[in-house]
């Protein structure tokens, strides 16, 4: 009898277990399950409907159309290649990416802000339809850094620094979304396999998702930190040698040239900002310690996640060593995202905002149902600091360590590096309009600074020409 007794209570015990499990599955855990991109049968649900559109400058590059030979909608992308780094794709077989992922629920009319809209559908007896979704890109300055971009691996940022609206947003090389559209499994997937196979990793987002050491860029992190700290002013003396050796240990930092930064090896905090004096603005970085460093970088949005609302990967500020992190030595790292921050920062009179990419939210008659307000990811500086800022990056484009930073008609600030480093990086504003560029090296370290500088500047004049 016992041993019948034990039986029974494993077997109710394991009953309870299974119904626990089916309930998690079927009740708690449902909707994650449900919206997994590897569900086939939801994805095969959303292709029977009219998916709404994505908009730039209130025209589609992105919308739904019935497919030829089926009763299924599919997705068609105009200037694809051009926008991928935004739309992503949107594909029977591997789900979404980009804005169609993170959008998805307006996109497909899931959406809760689309109920009355989904409600009127159902009585009209028609199909429900999505609602669209209008980004804050500018044509003109995209096409320019794409342009700029050609044939080379890397990526651009623009923001309207008083908003913090992305005005572009670029990664080389790019994809055309459209070769992963088809209601065609066996076609989608050779031409997933050749994209994800590719070594220049072209589905990799480099704008937001790669992180580069930002080199000389950083310098003006340090600069504000410094400025804040009241001990430093814009002409304050600094030691700039050919090389100089962090006190206590054996790292050495090295100018570009191998050379002081004058006859005298001193230079101004706002020269050396201006030149990119790696020796004195290492020195600097050691007065006044990484905490301080980092703390000034956290208000830009340094170590913390970004979302616009596509995923941005977290620009890091070790606590090491001050002096190879104040002229942003290989251990910082950074989204070209991030780059654009910190020059918007500057041009802001100060203070940060936090970048966004969906201007608004439509219906399926395209009545906008919600418009993103823009507000402050940090202060990161005073108005006083950020003009002081102003002044040297200034002075970089007039024949400092950006002389080739010029846009007619208009005053540029300007910083560039990448001599000997692993990229070539810009960051440059002019008026209220900010843009960062990386360009990974390729053959030639100067023609791709010369490459990151045209096309900052490029990008820079197709904002200053929108209306």
């Amino acid at each position: 009898m016992r041993p019948f007794r034990r039986i029974s209570g494993v077997m109710a015990l394991l009953v309870m277990v299974l119904l626990a499990n089916l309930s998690w599955i079927q009740v708690l855990d449902a909707d994650s399950i449900r919206q997994r991109q590897d569900n086939t049968r939801l994805l095969l649900e959303q292709y029977n409907k009219l998916r709404g559109p994505i908009l730039v400058e209130a025209a589609p590059v992105a919308s739904s159309s019935r497919a030829a030979g089926d009763n299924f909608y599919q997705r068609s992308y105009v200037d694809g290649p051009l926008y991928a780094s935004v739309t992503g794709y949107y594909s029977l077989l591997y789900g979404a990416s980009g804005i169609e992922r993170v959008e998805n629920a307006v996109l497909s009319g899931d959406d809760p802000r689309l109920f009355v809209d989904r409600v009127q559908q159902l009585f009209a007896g028609r199909r429900q339809s999505g609602g669209a979704v209008s980004l804050t890109i500018d044509a003109a300055a995209q096409r320019a850094g794409f342009a700029g971009l050609a044939g080379r691996r890397g990526g651009v940022v623009a923001l309207d620094a008083r908003t913090g609206a992305v005005l572009a947003l670029v990664s080389a090389p790019s994809f055309d979304p459209q070769l992963l559209a088809p209601n065609d499994p066996s076609r989608v997937r050779v031409e997933y396999g050749r994209l994800d196979s590719d070594p220049s990793q072209p589905l990799l987002n480099r704008a937001l998702e790669r992180s580069y050491a930002p080199d000389a860029a950083f310098e003006l992190v340090t600069a504000a930190a410094a400025l804040a700290s009241g001990r430093y002013t814009a002409d304050s003396m600094l030691p700039a040698p050919a090389r100089y050796t962090v006190p206590g240990t054996q790292v050495l930092v090295r100018n570009a040239d191998g050379k002081p930064c004058n006859a005298e090896a001193r230079v101004t905090l706002s020269r050396a900002l201006a030149e990119g004096c790696a020796t004195a603005m290492a020195w600097l970085g050691n007065a006044i310690g990484v905490d301080a460093i980092s703390n000034t970088a956290e208000q830009l949005g340094f170590n913390a996640s970004l979302n616009i609302p596509l995923h941005a990967e977290a620009s890091r500020v070790p606590l090491d060593s001050a002096a190879t992190t104040a002229i942003g030595g290989p251990q910082v790292r950074t989204t070209v995202l991030q780059l654009a921050l910190i020059a918007a920062s500057v041009a802001n009179r100060g203070t940060a905002m936090r970048p966004f990419l969906v201007r608004d939210v439509r219906g399926p008659d395209l009545a906008i149902l919600e418009r993103t307000t823009p507000s402050q990811l940090g202060m990161p500086m005073s108005t006083t600091i950020a003009s002081t800022l102003a002044r040297a990056m200034r002075a970089a484009a007039a024949g400092g360590s950006c002389p080739k930073c010029t846009v007619r008609g208009a005053v540029v600030h300007a910083l560039a590096s990448g001599t000997g480093a692993s990229s070539a990086v810009v960051i440059a504003y002019t008026g209220p309009f900010a843009v960062a560029v990386v360009v990974e090296h390729g053959t030639s370290v100067s023609e791709d600074r010369t490459a990151a500088a045209s096309t900052a500047m490029a990008v820079l004049e197709a904002v200053r020409k929108a209306p």
